[in-house]
């Protein structure tokens, strides 16, 4: 029935007292329906639930980060770049929009409102887009330069290069654009500590050792999809952890000094770890488990530490 919605057909116009005839609104609305039904079906059968919810969702990040038009792109250099870099460029699209659904489904299960959803992360979103090495990290901008320069190389145009070198580091502006709401911090600021806190420990290389996992189980494959979606909790808790800790944009390299001195401790424990894990030639999936539980620590304490701060200025 959704596919018979047509947005540039007729309508009742101002006959029609919710949205005025904008049948794309009403698409919209059919999306978030069906999301609704399908979270409504999963105790009945699961499977049709998450095929229906992940239906839906897809049209809301699709929409979000602009899908069809890097999709658009990407198609119209058939014979102009390699078949490979062309299949490659549309498998990272669609793990970026898969990553967003499941991110999604675990942290707004209960506000599953497509519109609500478009307007609060579309315009950030394209703005971390528009401008991507403005908000990376150090290590991050260099290694999304090394990968923009050789998709350029590879004969893409220079703005498909931009976002099909950064798909990895868009799905993140997610978690950045919910720190910024906790925190009333710029966004710009939010997400160059972000990925600042990422390269000073070493996030970066620990969720690419996450990716490279190979799973040998559907058990393996849960386990790694959980690594990630936890490592992406921690990373954006530890963000907006220190963020509470300044009290203005300028301050935020001050506090960040401060949170790395009053954690020195846990901070080195957790670098001893990786220091570990890069050891291992095939790292189990039990090391990833206890290194996550380590930075669990970090970040609980760092959000705690806030909490602390505020009791002690109240009493």
């Amino acid at each position: 029935a959704i596919s018979m919605i047509k947005t540039g057909s007729a309508s009742y116009g101002g006959a029609d007292l919710m949205y005025g005839g904008d049948m794309a609104k009403w698409k919209t609305f059919a999306y978030s329906l069906k999301m609704r039904l399908g979270m409504r079906l999963a105790d009945v059968d699961n499977a049709s639930a998450k095929a229906a919810v992940e239906d839906a969702s897809d049209k809301v990040f699709g929409d979000v980060f602009r899908l069809d038009t890097w999709w658009d792109k990407v198609e119209y250099l058939d014979y102009f770049i390699p078949a490979k870099v062309q299949m490659d460029l549309m498998g990272d699209l669609m793990r970026l929009i898969r990553r967003a659904v499941r991110w999604l489904l675990r942290n707004r299960r209960a506000e599953l409102g497509i519109q609500s959803h478009m307007e609060r992360f579309a315009d950030s979103v394209w703005k971390i887009t528009a401008d991507l090495p403005d908000y990376l990290g150090e290590q991050a901008c260099a290694d999304w330069k090394k990968r923009h320069n050789e998709l350029v190389e590879s004969g893409l145009p220079e703005d498909l290069a931009s976002v099909a070198a950064g798909t990895s580091y868009l799905y993140s502006s997610l978690g950045i654009i919910e720190a910024r709401e906790a925190t009333g911090m710029p966004l710009k600021t939010v997400a160059n500590l972000y990925y600042d806190l990422g390269d000073k420990l070493d996030l970066n290389w620990f969720a690419n050792a996450i990716a490279a996992l190979v799973p040998a189980s559907h058990w393996q494959a849960l386990a790694r999809e959980s690594f990630r979606e936890d490592l992406d909790w921690q990373q954006r808790a530890l963000t907006t952890g220190v963020l509470r800790l300044a009290a203005k944009p300028g301050d935020v390299s001050g506090a960040v000094d401060n949170w790395m001195a009053r954690h020195s401790t846990m901070i080195s424990r957790w670098k001893s770890m990786l220091t570990e894990l890069k050891g291992v030639r095939e790292p189990e999936y039990a090391m990833f488990s206890v290194a996550l539980r380590e930075l669990l620590d970090l970040a609980q304490s760092t959000m705690h530490e806030h909490h602390d701060s505020d009791l002690t200025q109240t009493s």
